[in-house]
C-alpha cells in the first residue's frame, strides 16, 4: 500500500551523516551496487539468509560490508531503497517494502526494461521511483558469493533524486546523468531482448551469436526493436543497430544470460518485461513486429 504521508515512522538513522542504503536483491547486480556503495552510505542487505556476502575482485576476497537482513520482519525504515530483484519478482518484495519505506524514502529500481514505476505502484508513487540504466560484469558464484569482473556503469535520469543517489557512490562506477536516459533504457531493453531470448531458445552461451544465421536474426530482431522504440516516440536511429550489434559482440562468449539460466532450470524468466515490453509497445503504436512476436511466442513455450 502507498504511504499517505501519515506513516508516523521515521528513518531509524536519524543523526546519522551518512544515508541509509537498502538493497533488496542481494544477487550479482545487487552485491556489485552495494560494494561501491558502502563507503559513502550505511548499508543494509536485504536477503533469506543471514550469512553475509563474499566479494571476489581481481582475485582478491572481501566481504561486503553491510548489516544483513535476514527477513522483513528484521527491517526498519531507510533513506534509499535499492530494488535489484529479477523484474518477474517485484510482487514478491511487497513485505519488504513495507518495512522499509516511509513517505521520505526513495525506490531506486535496479532492473532490466522499462516502465519501473509502475511494478512498485501499490507501495510508492511514480515521482518517488528513480529508474536506472545498470550495465555490469559480475556473477553470482554461490548463495553467498559474487564475483565482479568490472563495476562497470550506472546511466541515471537528469533528476534531482538521481543526483542525490548519485553521489552516494564511490568512484568504482561510472555514472552519467541526463535527458537522454530514455534512449538509454530502451537501448538495454532491445539489446537485452535480442540476446537473452537467443541465447534462452537455443540453449546456449552468448557465443551463439557468432553462428551466422543466429547473428542475422540478432540484426533483425534489433532493428525492429529500434522500429518499436521510433514509433514510441524515442529518438535512436536506426543506424544504431550496427553499434548495438558491436556491443553485443563485445560479451565475453561464456557468458550466460539470465534468461537463459532461468529457462534453463525450469524458473519464472523475466521474458514479459523484455521482448514482452516491446510487443507492448508495437500494438499499442498499432505496428506489426513478426520477429518480436514469433520469439516471444516460443518462449512462452519455454515457460
Amino acid at each position: 500500500m502507498q504511504s499517505d504521508g501519515n506513516d508516523e515512522r521515521s528513518s531509524s538513522f536519524d543523526g546519522e551523516s551518512r544515508a541509509s542504503v537498502a538493497i533488496v536483491g542481494a544477487g550479482a547486480i545487487g552485491a556489485t551496487l552495494g560494494d561501491a556503495l558502502s563507503k559513502r552510505a550505511r548499508l543494509f542487505l536485504c536477503r533469506r539468509t543471514s550469512a553475509p556476502i563474499s566479494v571476489s575482485l581481481s582475485g582478491r576476497e572481501h566481504q561486503l560490508r553491510g548489516t544483513v537482513w535476514a527477513g522483513a520482519e528484521e527491517a526498519q525504515p531507510v533513506d534509499w531503497v535499492v530494488v535489484a530483484t529479477k523484474a518477474q519478482d517485484t510482487e514478491t518484495i511487497g513485505p519488504w517494502l513495507e518495512r522499509l519505506v516511509t513517505p521520505r524514502t526513495r525506490i531506486v529500481m535496479a532492473q532490466n526494461g522499462i516502465d519501473h514505476a509502475s511494478r512498485v505502484a501499490p507501495w510508492v508513487p511514480a515521482s518517488r521511483v528513480t529508474p536506472t540504466v545498470v550495465y555490469t560484469a559480475a556473477e553470482r558464484m554461490g548463495e553467498n558469493q559474487v564475483t565482479i569482473h568490472d563495476y562497470g556503469s550506472l546511466a541515471l535520469p537528469e533528476t534531482t533524486a538521481a543526483r542525490q543517489f548519485a553521489a552516494l557512490f564511490s568512484d568504482l562506477v561510472d555514472i552519467t546523468i541526463g535527458t537522454d536516459f530514455e534512449s538509454a533504457s530502451w537501448r538495454k531493453l532491445i539489446m537485452n531482448s535480442a540476446i537473452s531470448s537467443v541465447t534462452a531458445l537455443t540453449s546456449r552461451t552468448v557465443s551463439v551469436r557468432d553462428v551466422p544465421m543466429i547473428g542475422g536474426l540478432l540484426r533483425e530482431i534489433l532493428l525492429e526493436g529500434i522500429t518499436v522504440a521510433r514509433a514510441t516516440g524515442v529518438p535512436i536511429s536506426l543506424g544504431e543497430s550496427n553499434a548495438m550489434f558491436a556491443r553485443l559482440a563485445q560479451i565475453p562468449p561464456a557468458h550466460r544470460t539470465s534468461l537463459e539460466v532461468d529457462v534453463s532450470r525450469g524458473r519464472p524468466s523475466e521474458f514479459q518485461f523484455l521482448t514482452g515490453a516491446l510487443l507492448d509497445h508495437a500494438r499499442q503504436s498499432g505496428m506489426a513486429a513478426p520477429r518480436l512476436e514469433t520469439v516471444h511466442a516460443l518462449l512462452s513455450g519455454r515457460q
